[in-house]
């Protein structure tokens, strides 16, 4: 498999339980041995002589002695990366775990075991980051903070590799994005070459669906249904079927004009690979 991350962007990394991203993960941080290189910043990783302070990584929370406390454990990374101790404090700040600096760590709870493994691969100031799955325990409010924060550091010109199953935040997060099944990459694009390739579509919902599809139809788009209730209209946008329902006297009560989203390209990715197998 063969993937790029390019900086001042956030890169999504899907696929299926078990295909291959945790694993793809740690080869690329040299934690599993493996055929291949990976390049970071234009050289191997073990080229770097602090390769904390070039990549962060978090895959799975913090790792650690379960009786170490928050505050030791993160002075005992920054001695080993070479930053000052008085780091620590900031990095918890940024993270909201100030009063969590005296917990150990195996009185943490998932979320906040999440964010101490977020702040660990922070306090190198690394411009690059790896991170496994890292929404997974975090309630809507920390979602929302991870979120920020990765968006943040990509705009600053730092480079995200994260790997999810969540796909809604992916979809609001990701610059590009890496499907993967067994162990091979099956595509990789840019949300906006995703919206360009898809294009837009309309959801209507209207309770006289077969004359709103007829007309559609002899102006040149297609109607299909979705659930039920509501319709997906092609080859026209949300002003052309407007304009069209209101000279047809057609009720509509619903219409919205949407991009392609992610999880879309993901299932038909996903679909197109196991109708294949």
């Amino acid at each position: 498999m063969s993937l790029a991350v390019p900086a001042g962007s956030v890169t999504g990394l899907l696929g299926a339980n078990g295909a291959g991203k945790t694993t793809t993960l740690r080869l690329m941080l040299g934690l599993a041995h493996g055929e291949g290189e990976t390049a970071v910043l234009g050289r191997p990783l073990r080229e770097w002589h602090s390769p904390g302070r070039v990549v962060g990584a978090v895959l799975g929370g913090v790792g650690g002695h379960p009786r170490h406390r928050v505050r030791d454990h993160l002075a005992m990374v920054a001695h080993g990366l070479g930053v000052p101790v008085g780091d620590v404090g900031p990095a918890l700040a940024a993270i909201g775990l100030e009063q969590a600096t005296g917990l150990r760590l195996g009185q943490l709870s998932l979320g906040m075991a999440q964010r101490v493994g977020l702040a660990q691969a922070l306090l190198g100031s690394p411009r690059v980051l790896i991170l496994d799955e890292p929404f997974n325990g975090l309630d809507p409010h920390s979602i929302a903070w991870l979120r920020g924060t990765l968006r943040r550091i990509a705009d600053e010109g730092g480079a995200v590799l994260l790997s999810s199953h969540l796909l809604a935040e992916i979809d609001q997060l990701a610059d590009h994005v890496v499907v993967m099944a067994r162990g091979r990459v099956t595509a990789q694009s840019s949300v906006d070459q995703i919206t360009e390739r898809a294009g837009l579509h309309v959801v209507v919902e209207s309770p006289e669906p077969e004359r709103l599809a007829a007309a559609i139809a002899e102006n040149g788009g297609c109607l299909e249904p979705l659930d039920g209730v509501r319709a997906r209209v092609t080859g026209l946008d949300r002003h052309q079927v407007g304009h069209l329902a209101a000279e047809r006297g057609i009720p509509l009560y619903w219409l919205e004009e949407k991009t392609p989203s992610v999880e879309e390209f993901y299932l038909s990715v996903a679909e197109e690979e196991f109708s294949t197998s």
